[in-house]
Order: C-alpha cells, then sequence, then structure tokens
C-alpha cells in the first residue's frame, strides 16, 4: 500500500509510506475509534519526501458532518443508497 501525506498550504514537506498493510476488524482494535468499523494496520517499508509541485494551497472552513467523533452520528452520505454500491456496502 501507499499513503501520500500533505498539508495543502503548497509549502510543508509532503511525506510518502510504502508497506503493507493488514485488516483488523476485532472489538479491540476500534474500541476507541468512534464511527469504525475495521483499523488496517501497516508496516512501513519505506519512508520518503514526496515533491511539493502541483498542491494547491487551501485553508481549513469546518469539520465535515460526515467526519466520526465521540457523542456524535454522522448522516449517511446520498452515495452509499445509490444501486450500483448498495449491496457491496452491506456485505461488510
Amino acid at each position: 500500500m501507499g499513503l501520500l501525506f500533505l498539508k495543502f498550504d503548497a509549502k510543508s514537506t509532503r511525506l510518502r509510506i510504502a508497506g503493507k498493510a493488514r485488516l483488523d476488524e476485532s472489538p479491540e482494535a476500534i474500541a476507541d475509534l468512534p464511527g469504525a468499523k475495521r483499523l488496517i494496520r501497516v508496516t512501513a517499508e519505506c519512508i520518503f519526501y514526496n515533491c511539493p509541485r502541483y498542491i494547491p494551497r487551501t485553508e481549513f472552513v469546518a469539520d465535515s458532518i460526515y467526519s466520526p467523533r465521540s457523542d456524535y452520528t454522522p448522516p449517511e452520505p446520498e452515495w452509499k443508497s445509490r444501486d450500483y454500491i448498495r449491496d457491496v456496502l452491506n456485505e461488510h
């Protein structure tokens, strides 16, 4: 798997991580993660800087209403009820 960590300010360091991932669906793994259904555990094999070109500057406005947090149940996004995806999501 590959991960890219960046801050959309067009100047901060971008960090890339490549490695192996495994799925952990145990109740213990997600107990302290509001809204989580599973956890992806990553073993990093390579960590390196990423070129900062082509990343636009943006600013934080507000948390998304879809962000899970303690004592809050976010609304279901509309796209999760679409015909082409509904059955796949219900399998998990």
